[in-house]
């Protein structure tokens, strides 16, 4: 009886130690969006754009999910980006094409697998060299949006909180 219960309990672990090793095995993600890219507190301007993702996706139980890869905004791409995907936003870091220079594109906030992201873009502040962003007249991308109140309702789920109400100027 010991013996068989042991047997059982050996099965169990073995199962729980397989069905965690496939649930958090690297895969293979490549995605293209369609986004809008609009700005705060300027509710004409909007534009399409374009989102490529291409890279290695790991699903993880008790941190956050981890990518590793290319994402391509336009004609903008950056190699070599790294993001742990959760519940804050994380800084768009990574190597520009056809450079070695390394450059933050902004901030992104996503759900898992990018089902929906938000990237708050950084842009050059005046005549300075620095690169900020606004919640009064930042430029956001979100995806998936076809139009600005979808784009704003995303922005607003996703990193609202974060931000806090009193700062952000979503309209």
């Amino acid at each position: 009886m010991i013996k068989r219960n042991k047997k059982i309990l050996s099965v169990i672990m073995m199962f729980i130690v397989l069905l965690y090793i496939f649930y958090s095995y690297p895969r293979y993600f490549e995605e293209s969006y369609i986004g809008l890219e609009y700005r705060l507190g300027d509710s004409e301007y909007q534009r399409e754009v374009s989102v490529e993702i291409k890279g290695w996706y790991r699903r993880r139980i008790f941190r956050s999910d981890n990518f590793k890869g290319s994402m391509t905004i336009d004609d903008k791409t950056l190699y070599s980006v790294e993001l742990d995907i959760g519940k804050d936003e994380t800084n768009l870091f990574g190597r520009e094409e056809d450079t070695s220079r390394y450059r933050s594109f902004g901030a992104i906030a996503s759900t898992k697998m990018f089902e929906e992201f938000t990237i708050l873009v950084y842009e050059r502040a005046g005549n300075h060299q620095a690169w900020s962003w606004s919640s009064e007249d930042g430029l956001m991308i979100s995806v998936p949006a076809d139009n600005r109140e979808r784009a704003l309702d995303l922005s607003k789920r996703l990193i609202g909180n974060q931000l806090g109400e009193g700062d952000v100027v979503l309209e």
